[in-house]
């Protein structure tokens, strides 16, 4: 082979050479991955649920705690094939407050764990998938008490409470995938607090 021949095609030669490297480096990078490590983080809404709070006091009206509060969720999972998938979950519902009546104001404070196995329909382009596990959340209770300004009026000291909950717990979701990246997004049901909150995510997703 002559040397100008060589020159004339070192572009064409360069091109083969990095496209055959590629295609041996591909199967070895997955190889790596066997078990389809990744991870994901997501922001969403919580819609935060206490039926328990009332059994720390003794208020005459024994309402339920409802409301919707900013969230966030950190996931890290196996997906071995491509059917199948199990993943650990940390989330955090954040600490909403509401007022009960003129005097009483209650606030709520959502954080749990979860082990999932997720099940994957056989369809390309798109995941969407079900999951189902056990979770464990930790609720605490803040209830505070003002006093109005009339004669004789007691305020009365706050009351702090905490339940523990371990439970079933369920959710579905999609997921569109590029490369390494996904975007993902679930929502999820609890049972905790005599209760049942939910979980709304939008994230990303990287698989190593």
């Amino acid at each position: 082979m002559s040397t100008r021949f060589v020159r004339r095609h070192v572009p064409a030669i360069t091109a083969c050479a990095a496209a055959t490297l590629a295609a041996l480096v591909a199967p070895a990078a997955r190889a790596d991955n066997a078990l389809g490590l990744y991870a994901s983080g997501a922001l969403g809404q919580a819609n935060v649920a206490s039926d328990s709070w009332s059994q720390a006091t003794v208020l005459a009206n024994p309402s339920s705690f409802r409301e919707n509060n900013g969230a966030w969720a950190a996931r890290i999972g196996v997906r071995p094939i491509s059917l199948v998938a199990a993943e650990a979950e940390y989330y955090d519902f954040g600490n909403p407050s509401a007022s009960v009546n003129a005097t009483t104001t209650v606030g709520v404070k959502m954080k749990g764990t979860g082990l999932y196995g997720l099940v994957f329909l056989p369809i390309p382009l798109v995941d969407i998938y079900a999951k189902a596990g056990m979770s464990h959340m930790r609720t605490s209770t803040h209830i505070a008490f003002t006093c109005t300004p009339t004669p004789g009026c007691s305020p009365q000291a706050p009351i702090d409470s905490e339940t523990r909950d371990t439970s079933l717990a369920y959710g579905a979701g999609l997921q569109f995938k590029v490369g390494n990246l996904g975007v993902r997004g679930e929502y999820q049901r609890f049972s905790a607090a005599s209760a049942h909150p939910g979980l709304a995510t939008l994230g990303l997703t990287f698989e190593f």
